[in-house]
């Protein structure tokens, strides 16, 4: 029967397309604008909700370091938040599930 969820298709597309831009992503910063071109709404965090909310947006990357996850994803009701790392040209998904407090 497989997996029964509204979401999870709408996750398993999304995460393809990041992908996809993180494929593709060969030179230069991370941008907002060309990932629209695969399909995502992405935007980052106001100075207000970092200032109050920061906190709820690190999440460790795999060399154990906490990073901000400032930029998300928005689908419907879900968040997917993201850290482009500029050097390595990889992107890591921290946090995907429902809006985070602002």
């Amino acid at each position: 029967m497989g997996i029964q969820s509204k979401f999870f298709d709408q996750i398993i597309e999304k995460l393809k397309r990041l992908n996809e831009y993180a494929n593709n992503w060969q030179e230069g910063s991370y941008d907002d604008h060309a990932a629209k071109q695969y399909g995502l709404n992405v935007s980052g965090e106001s100075d207000s909700t970092l200032n109050k909310y920061g906190r709820q947006r690190k999440f460790r990357l795999p060399n154990r370091k906490k990073a901000l996850f400032n930029k998300h994803i928005k689908t419907g009701d879900l968040r997917f938040h993201f850290y482009p790392d500029e050097e390595s040209k990889t992107i890591y998904v921290g946090y995907i599930g429902k809006h985070l407090p602002t």
